[in-house]
């Protein structure tokens, strides 16, 4: 008898049965317009609301907002595409936002690749830096240090899917504290959610994107 074992979940998982249970009961009794008053789509929103304030919970986020997205990419795009425009804006009312988009350099290139390519249609004309990491593939806190103060816009990861460094978070956000930086951060959490502990609300974290297929959930489901 021949044995399968996938040994690649950081890819992409497969779907548990109790995740694929939900779903099919979820299409086949609250298929509705969550926006809609009759009581097909009242049951849809109130599945959704309590969908929500689930994700809230496990992500310690009671007070955070709770957007649903189709995965990963579109939850980086959203963060990206909105922290832009809030940069922009900042620019617009005069205030000192910073020149500088900070990523880091083992960050997953959906990252870098959404900014350059928001950074140029929104012809915002920041300047695109890597930040290093060190021998141990966490981020070089002394050279976030440095250029702190000139960032309009900080992207790390939470834990690396290719070689399972987990982030200083702290040490970051100390340094952004510390520096009085006003910069913006995003935290790619997709390889986190189930394997660290996750309290949004006691953070400076101002985008946090999630993918379900690597939650032992149907693709094209995630959340930000």
């Amino acid at each position: 008898m021949n044995t399968e074992l996938y040994l690649d979940a950081n890819a992409t998982s497969p779907v548990l049965p109790a995740a694929i249970e939900a779903a099919t009961a979820a299409m086949q009794a609250c298929y509705g317009n969550p926006s809609s008053s009759h009581a097909c789509g009242l049951r849809a929103k109130a599945l959704l609301d309590a969908t929500r304030a689930s994700a809230r919970r496990v992500l310690g986020a009671p007070k955070g907002r709770v957007m649903f997205t189709s995965g990963a990419t579109e939850g980086i795009q959203t963060a990206v595409l909105s922290a832009l425009c809030a940069v922009r804006e900042r620019r617009e009312r005069g205030e000192a936002c910073g020149d500088l988009l900070l990523v880091g350099a083992t960050e997953h290139k959906a990252v870098p690749e959404s900014l350059a390519h928001w950074n140029r249609l929104l012809g915002t004309g920041l300047e695109l830096r890597m930040l290093p990491v060190g021998g141990d593939g966490r981020h070089r806190l002394d050279v976030l240090r440095e250029l702190a103060p000139r960032a309009a816009f900080v992207c790390t990861m939470a834990a690396n899917n290719e070689t399972g460094v987990v982030s200083d978070l702290d040490g970051i956000a100390r340094v952004l504290e510390e520096t009085g930086s006003q910069a913006l951060w995003m935290v790619d959490c997709v390889q986190a959610l189930g394997k660290l502990p996750l309290a949004l609300d006691r953070t400076r974290i101002d985008y946090a994107p999630f993918s379900g297929h690597k939650l032992y959930a149907p693709k094209g489901i995630g959340m930000l």
